[in-house]
């Protein structure tokens, strides 16, 4: 685990950004961090804080998801750029080239009950080969990053959890191979 210092981040001050770009020079603190290939493709998986970050190598450029509480530098390439002050729910699909989609959803899960809360937030730290996770010391925030890799899709699921809000926001990700006609 890194030294780094939770600070409480608020649902509201989150923000979901996807960008193509030829080189991402922006430092984030990364606190773990996992490569897969798929498809001969480099994705690499990062948790940054209570956020995530996804850089897919398309070749000439990445394709990358950020889910996070921080302001991005400006950037070139910038399809997203969304806010959940008002949403409590993101869908969002876009064809990458010519053969892959992209969809991502998000929503955010609200406990009305301590106890449940913690439970689940709890069951997000069991640790498996294909999942990333990072649990904040003094708070007992967990970020959880999982991923599924199948031969037709690439797909992960994000928890990231704001424990004096008793929330949870979930993300799923999943980049498809379009059928050829």
């Amino acid at each position: 685990m890194s030294g780094l210092l939770y600070q409480e981040q608020f649902i509201k001050d989150l923000e979901y950004k996807l960008l193509t770009v030829t080189e991402f020079k922006q430092q984030l603190n990364i606190l773990v961090s996992k490569e897969v290939i798929w498809q001969g493709m480099l994705v690499s998986f990062f948790i940054i804080g209570s956020s995530h970050k996804v850089e897919v190598n398309l070749g000439s450029e990445k394709l990358i998801e950020i889910l996070a509480c921080v302001k991005l530098e400006k950037q070139t390439g910038l399809l997203v750029n969304k806010n959940l002050i008002e949403r409590k729910k993101i869908n969002y699909y876009h064809q990458i080239k010519n053969n892959l989609d992209y969809n991502f959803k998000l929503k955010v899960i609200n406990f009305t009950n301590q106890e449940n809360y913690q439970d689940f937030n709890k069951s997000l730290t069991e640790l498996a080969d294909n999942k990333l996770v990072y649990v904040f010391p003094k708070t007992k925030a967990v970020t959880s990053l999982e991923i599924f890799k199948e031969k037709e899709q690439l797909s992960w699921i994000t928890y990231h959890s704001y424990s004096t809000q008793q929330q949870i926001v979930k993300t799923i990700t999943t980049l498809k191979l379009k059928e050829a006609n």
